[in-house]
């Protein structure tokens, strides 16, 4: 199983050292689940997104969660949304998560 993160946020600086960063987090559960699952990730919050085939390598996705709303207009989610409409043959999975702050 070939799973692509897409990473939407990043973990707090001092917080890093402890937990990782999210895909890492994503990374360390999946593989005690299946061992043998591989890892893509893009950057999306910087604007890094994967191609067509990066797409069709995968067998699923991952989208972190962020601190931003989904609604914001910055150019990563727009760009975010945008490309995800490229990113939904029917043969993939969606794994997304919401972060939740008080």
């Amino acid at each position: 199983m070939h799973i692509g993160i897409l990473k939407t946020d990043a973990v707090r600086f001092e917080w890093v050292g402890k937990f990782g960063e999210y895909p890492d987090m994503f990374v360390r559960l999946v593989s005690e689940a299946n061992p043998e699952a591989t890892f893509s990730t893009w950057d999306v919050e910087e604007g890094v997104h994967p191609t067509q085939d990066d797409i069709d390598s995968v067998d699923g996705f991952i989208i972190t969660g962020s601190k931003s709303s989904a609604t914001m207009t910055s150019s990563g989610f727009v760009t975010l949304k945008v490309s995800s409409r490229n990113y939904t043959p029917s043969a993939k999975r969606w794994l997304g998560f919401v972060l939740a702050t008080r």
